[in-house]
């Protein structure tokens, strides 16, 4: 967030959709995606735009499993501020949610498969990210005024019910 960057000189943000990211084709060395692509519902654009606009290396952060699996989580105002949908009321009569957000874990074949259609020569790394500050990831939704549902176990995240394994994702692209 611009939070993390308010005191740097050179630094600065534009918005955009991943899906299709204001840059121009290879605009810059690296490009950084961190805590994005596990909520959406799918990797295969935002991949082709990471590799659109970038000339050297990807970095991403991301949940990565052995397999695949495409979850919702539902929200409502009993435990999420930004939701005004109440518990009784989570989901219409055909159990489509009305507000959730994607908790998606890639499968790293897949993954590799989707980072190879764009960019087949790239080299591609997954280092598990065991780097995290627990007292930092709970300073920052504090200072965010947000929920907090990430806990520590040994060396993994616990996100609610998941216990996710985030990894780095490097994609070099020479």
């Amino acid at each position: 967030s611009n939070l993390a960057w308010k005191h740097s000189q050179n630094v600065s943000f534009r918005k955009g959709s991943i899906f299709n990211i204001p840059a121009k084709d290879k605009e810059f060395d690296v490009v950084i995606c961190s805590n994005l692509l596990m909520h959406v519902p799918t990797i295969v654009k935002p991949i082709s735009e990471l590799v659109r606009i970038t000339k050297r290396q990807i970095i991403i952060r991301t949940y990565i499993g052995y397999k695949s699996f495409k979850v919702q989580e539902v929200k409502n105002n009993s435990f999420w501020p930004n939701c005004s949908i109440t518990p009784e009321d989570e989901f219409d009569d055909e159990g489509i949610p009305k507000f959730f957000e994607y908790e998606n874990i890639w499968s790293q074949t897949y993954f590799e498969h989707v980072v190879n259609r764009f960019a087949p020569k790239s080299q591609i790394s997954f280092i598990k990210d065991n780097f995290f500050d627990t007292n930092a990831i709970e300073k920052t939704a504090k200072e965010e005024s947000l929920p907090n549902p990430t806990r520590i176990l040994g060396d993994f995240q616990i996100f609610d019910y998941l216990i996710l394994p985030y990894y780095f994702v490097i994609i070099d692209l020479n």
